[in-house]
């Protein structure tokens, strides 16, 4: 598992209990753009991310997270 610049994070993610991996299936408008407006976070990006706080909710049967861009670690 490599991220976009070349870091290589094969164990990383499984080795530290404090962080989770996911896909995002929505991006909230709260989310930091760069300088030619498009948003740093997509959906469909796989990322790392902080799970102490975290907040769970089931839609449809379906469990979802919702997180901070904050908490956000990585996206590979």
């Amino acid at each position: 598992n490599k991220t976009a610049s070349g870091i290589d994070m094969t164990g990383y993610v499984s080795a530290n209990e404090k962080q989770k991996r996911g896909i995002v299936v929505s991006v909230g408008e709260g989310c930091p753009r760069k300088a030619d407006g498009t948003q740093t976070i997509n959906v469909g990006d796989e990322i790392c991310f902080d799970k102490t706080r975290e907040t769970a909710f089931t839609d449809k049967g379906v469990q979802y997270l919702i997180i901070y861009y904050a908490e956000i670690v990585l996206k590979f």
